[in-house]
């Protein structure tokens, strides 16, 4: 059995604090190639290290770790004196991906291997990602529930300007052609009923012009909507994406956080460290919500797919992230007062 404590040179008593600083430490050396190494410091691999750190960090893994390590340092025999195998580990593993450094779900692999046989299998800390400039990326799941947060948010005050602008709605006919709307509303004007004869008798002429011989025409209505103007509902569209940045971009320029951020402890920089500014911030919201709001269920979709690709991303960065050169990391934890 690998000793984690002698690959990353601590005490087996260390704090999680000590662990994280001799993780990086030796992480670093093993990137480098060695050539940091000092006199006696064991050498080992990344992978060594990142399995160290994920049992060592979970205070649940590294007590059963520290049994399994104590009962490996003194022979266990059985009655005829023969010395009981080790335990096999249980679970399957997956290969690991070589193509993305690193992450929550090579932490999780490892972890399926660490001899649990009984209760249900918990899932081990990610490490900390790596990124430029000494900053670490948060786990996919802090990230991920912070998202669903601020995307509420965001939408709840486009549902607000919604309503608000329900005053400003009109009355309109709008066609129908097999239960399928046909071409824009038609504002009502002058007599009303003339209007929506005049409408449902110019539709059913193009379809019995279109209809084949032989053929059903398909059934035409004319219902009564409200829907806004033209330059109403631009209006409202520009109140909505004022609202979805005001819910955030304010939060974001003075703390580097939303409400969902600071819930799970993350925070929006800059690439080089520095606290995301108004340019940065209103980019990295920016580009989703007027996706989202200007563009109604494909832009959402669009909006959604920019946001997730930091899964994918080695740097962790979506597409908007990309181009506001930005980084959600983890927030630094506030000292406890004494």
């Amino acid at each position: 059995m690998p000793d984690y404590y002698e690959l990353l040179g601590i005490a087996r008593d260390a704090s999680t604090a000590e662990i994280k600083s001799a993780y990086r430490e030796r992480i670093e050396q093993a990137r480098d190639g060695g050539t940091s190494r000092g006199k006696g410091v064991v050498v080992a691999s990344a992978a060594e290290l990142n399995q160290a750190w994920n049992v060592l960090a979970d205070p649940f893994q590294r007590r059963r770790y520290d049994e399994q390590l104590r009962g490996a340092e003194a022979p266990e025999a059985d009655g005829d004196g023969e010395t009981a195998p080790a335990p096999r580990p249980a679970g399957r593993r997956r290969p690991p991906r070589s193509a993305v450094p690193a992450t929550q779900d090579r932490a999780a692999e490892a972890g399926s291997g660490n001899g649990d046989t009984g209760g249900p299998r918990r899932r081990p800390p990610a490490e900390p990602i790596e990124l430029p400039n000494g900053l670490v990326a948060p786990p996919t799941r802090n990230r991920i529930n912070a998202l669903v947060v601020d995307v509420l948010l965001v939408y709840l005050a486009a549902m607000l300007v919604g309503f608000a602008f329900v005053p400003f709605q009109r009355d309109a006919y709008q066609v129908y052609k097999g239960g399928k709307p046909v071409g824009s509303a038609h504002i009502v004007k002058g007599n009303a009923a003339q209007q929506k004869q005049q409408l449902l008798a110019d539709e059913q002429a193009k379809v019995a012009k279109a209809t084949k011989p032989g053929n059903k025409p398909a059934k035409v209505e004319v219902k009564k909507i409200s829907v806004l103007s033209g330059g109403v509902r631009i209006l409202q569209l520009l109140a909505s994406f004022a609202a979805g940045l005001l819910v955030v971009l304010p939060a974001s320029v003075l703390t580097g956080q939303t409400l969902g951020k600071k819930i799970f402890g993350l925070r929006l920089v800059t690439v080089d460290g520095a606290p995301a500014g108004w340019r940065a911030s209103t980019l990295h919201y920016g580009i989703p919500i007027l996706l989202g709001i200007m563009l109604p269920t494909i832009g959402a979709l669009i909006a959604v797919a920019l946001v997730v690709w930091f899964v994918r991303d080695p740097l962790r960065q979506g597409v908007h992230d990309k181009l506001a050169k930005t980084f959600v990391v983890m927030a630094p934890k506030a000292s406890p007062a004494r």
